[in-house]
């Protein structure tokens, strides 16, 4: 909730708080001694093909399902995230991407995340996808999903699909922090 209003968490073993962009030099100099900030994005696919983001065109198949079971197979094997206009600081970052399925058993767990010179592999969960990465030096706001190479489903079973397919990531509005 604070990250959508211009604060930031900080989590350690000094405890809890959150800070806005503009802190006294008081609150600056008690925070570190309370944790480094965290931030938390969830990743979705975008819900209507007008607010596919530039960088996203050619990223997604049309939208499957409907309402909360509504998804996107990704189309390419990387898929970039603007999640933010200024750039990252130095912070803990925890990520979710909604997924509804897997081309094949596996597929997701050998995907990971990239954030500048940053790499995680995501851990599935029932439904969700996570990383977490920890930033030591400011870097763009961008995010990279990269996925193993696609897989058609008439390749491994008897289906008529012939389109490459990685992740059914669930719709929803554009990243967002919160």
């Amino acid at each position: 909730l604070g990250q959508a209003v211009g604060l930031l968490l900080h989590v350690g073993t000094g405890g809890t708080a959150f800070a806005g962009v503009c802190m006294s030099s008081a609150t600056q100099q008690i925070l570190p001694s309370i944790g480094r900030p965290v931030q938390f994005f969830q990743l979705t696919a975008p819900d209507r093909e007008d607010v596919i983001p530039t960088e996203q065109r050619t990223s997604w198949y049309g939208v499957e399902g409907t309402g909360a079971a509504a998804f996107r197979w990704t189309r390419e094997t990387d898929i970039v995230w603007r999640v933010q206009a200024r750039p990252f600081q130095p912070c803990n970052l925890l990520f979710a991407i909604p997924i509804q399925n897997e081309i094949q058993s596996g597929f997701a767990n050998a995907s990971r995340l990239e954030v500048g010179n940053k790499s995680a592999f995501l851990v599935r969960d029932v439904g969700v996808l996570t990383a977490s990465l920890s930033l030591e030096e400011p870097v763009e706001a961008i995010v990279k999903l990269v996925m193993p190479p696609h897989l058609r489903p008439c390749d491994l079973g008897p289906v008529r699909d012939g389109r490459p397919l990685g992740l059914a990531i669930s719709t929803g509005p554009a990243a967002s922090g919160g």
